[in-house]
């Protein structure tokens, strides 16, 4: 897929130097102390960085905010794992007159050599969640009103 050099420079222009409005971006730091900060708008960085080695070699994933580069998270990876990024678009549907709302929650995680998978969520109200329920809180938070878009 060729890259539209024009397109590109309109979407930084759009998002303050990014490709999207995702409010993070992902830094990748190898224990042989390669290290990278990607940008999740970039169309195939997964493949990107996955030909380059940083996909699944021994390492610490940072998930930090554009905004003032804030760490938000990390995930230690240890040799063997497969670490991931995740963004999940969470709604609750409108119904009889009402307005649906929706929300994105990001996250980090990775698969264990046991298989045991580790998850890290952040919500767009600044709420932290570790584990499966990532969703499920989401929704609840939007019901409850109190789970901003970001």
């Amino acid at each position: 897929m060729a890259v539209d050099v024009d397109e590109l420079q309109v979407l930084r222009e759009q998002h303050g130097g990014w490709l999207d409005a995702n409010p993070f971006y992902l830094v990748i730091v190898l224990e042989d102390g390669r290290n990278v900060e990607q940008d999740l708008g970039e169309r195939g960085w997964i493949a990107k960085l996955s030909d380059a080695g940083f996909m699944r070699l021994p390492g610490t994933w940072y998930l930090v905010r554009k905004a003032g580069g804030v760490i938000v998270m990390m995930m230690l990876v240890h040799e063997g794992e497969q670490p991931y990024y995740v963004a999940r678009h969470v709604g609750v549907i409108g119904v009889s007159g009402s307005e649906g709302v929706e929300t994105i929650i990001y996250g980090i995680g990775k698969k264990r050599l046991d298989g045991h998978v580790d998850r890290m969520w952040i919500m767009s109200n600044g709420c932290y969640l570790t584990g499966d329920d990532g969703e499920f809180a989401a929704i609840r938070l939007l019901k409850q009103g109190i789970l901003p878009s970001w």
